[in-house]
């Protein structure tokens, strides 16, 4: 990765220097909005001369690092970067949802560095330096049925269909 700079306290572009056997091939930028979307980007953006403390910490462990997997959390909307591989990985996790986030981690999911604190209090989970991102209570895909077992509900069958509505005919 060659630079992280940011917009704003929600806008954040990740500069890739694409290199094909030590020659110079191309720039990439990725845009990061936190809460709305994630895309490349050929748009020069205004940079701000001061970057914030969390493009700081961020630029700090990702400067020397290879992208190396995009993947989507579940059916979340979460994007995991990972930068780096087995022990020396770092992780960075958008959330693409409500207000968002944007989070650093280490190879073991170890918050570093968080753009905005929370605590969420449905799963009493807490988004906060050196806590655990909860990676394993990503919504997990729901496997569609196949048209075998869809068949065999037994909705669809015309007689459990005939006796639930003489029952209900009768409850009127």
């Amino acid at each position: 990765m060659g630079a992280l700079s940011f917009l704003d306290n929600a806008v954040y572009f990740l500069i890739f220097y694409i290199n094909r056997r030590g020659e110079f091939k191309c720039k990439a930028t990725l845009l990061l909005e936190s809460g709305i979307r994630i895309h490349l980007t050929e748009f020069e953006w205004p940079k701000n001369m001061m970057p914030s403390s969390f493009a700081m910490k961020c630029r700090k462990h990702l400067r020397t690092r290879r992208l190396v997997g995009v993947r989507q959390l579940g059916v979340d909307r979460i994007v995991d970067l990972q930068f780096g591989s087995e022990q020396a990985a770092y992780h960075l996790i958008l959330e693409l949802y409500d207000r968002g986030n944007v989070v650093l981690t280490d190879h073991e999911y170890l918050i570093l560095n968080i753009l905005r604190f929370r605590t969420d209090g449905a799963d009493d989970v807490r988004f906060a330096v050196r806590e655990r991102y909860p990676v394993e209570s990503a919504k997990a895909a729901v496997p569609l049925p196949t048209l075998d077992s869809w068949k065999q509900q037994p909705w669809r069958d015309g007689e459990t269909a005939l006796k639930t509505r003489q029952l209900r005919e009768g409850e009127n």
